[in-house]
Parts: C-alpha cells; sequence; structure tokens
C-alpha cells in the first residue's frame, strides 16, 4: 500500500468517525480511535515535504512594498520523536528580481539545519555561534 492510499484509508477512517459519532462520542475517546487507526500510537518519527511560494523576512525593494518573495522548489521536514532530533531540508531561490533576503541573484539556495536534542544545542552548537560566545561562559558561571 502506498503511503499515498494510507493516507486516503485513514482520512476516510477519521472523517467516517466523525460522520458516525459526531453528537454520541466522547471527543478523546473519538481521537484516541483515530489515532489508533492511522497507527499514530506507536509513531517514532514523520517526515513531511511541501514546494511552493512565500515571503521571508528581509529588506523590501522599496519602503512599503512586501518582504521579498521566494520560491521554494523543495522543503522535507523530519522529525524523530525518540531522540529528540529534527532535520530541515530546503532549497529556495528568490522569486523576484529585486528585493533582499540575502538569497542569491540567479542560483538556487539549499539549506540543511538540523539539531538533535537540547543538550547537545546547548553543548556543540552554541558554543560555535559567533553572536553566542559571551552566553555559554554566562551561562556556565550561572549554572
Amino acid at each position: 500500500m502506498s503511503r499515498i492510499d494510507a493516507f486516503r484509508k485513514s482520512l476516510f477512517v477519521i472523517i467516517a468517525m466523525l460522520a458516525w459519532g459526531a453528537g454520541a462520542q466522547d471527543a478523546s475517546d473519538l481521537l484516541k480511535r483515530a489515532s489508533d487507526a492511522m497507527g499514530a500510537t506507536n509513531l517514532k518519527s514523520i517526515r513531511y515535504a511541501d514546494a511552493g511560494v512565500g515571503y521571508t523576512y528581509g529588506q523590501a525593494y522599496k519602503p512599503g512594498m512586501a518582504w521579498p518573495k521566494i520560491t521554494v522548489h523543495s522543503h522535507a521536514r523530519t522529525i524523530n520523536y525518540e531522540s529528540g532530533a529534527m532535520r530541515d531540508e530546503i532549497t529556495i531561490s528568490r522569486a523576484e528580481p529585486l528585493g533582499g533576503g540575502g538569497y542569491p541573484q540567479v542560483a538556487q539556495q539549499k539549506n540543511d539545519e538540523f539539531i538533535s536534542g537540547t543538550e547537545v544545542f546547548g553543548e556543540r552548537i552554541q558554543p560555535l555561534m559567533n553572536c553566542r560566545r559571551h552566553v555559554t561562559p554566562l551561562a556556565r558561571a550561572a549554572g
């Protein structure tokens, strides 16, 4: 069974359960049964992907204009609930010739962002961030 078929089956089950027991069921029971039907009770990880357009934080080309528009060629987020890890893979480019946002004029920009637990971030990644060098000594002195 493909992922799309599994998703359609799960969606059908949820809709059927909502229609069948709209007034007669406790919401928590309904959610538990829907979760069981989708196999979410033993969920260890999830991955979803998308693409489209959006706007990025950054300087507009002229005051009063919208923020820079971007094209999201691909985006995938993977979350592992057991290890507390997350990975974002994104490929973006400018959707218009004028504007800011820090993206190249003609090329795509590929980002691979990840994090694994809060302890690893605080001990390994944060000290490598030049703009945060003053925080680590302060945090150790306070703790």
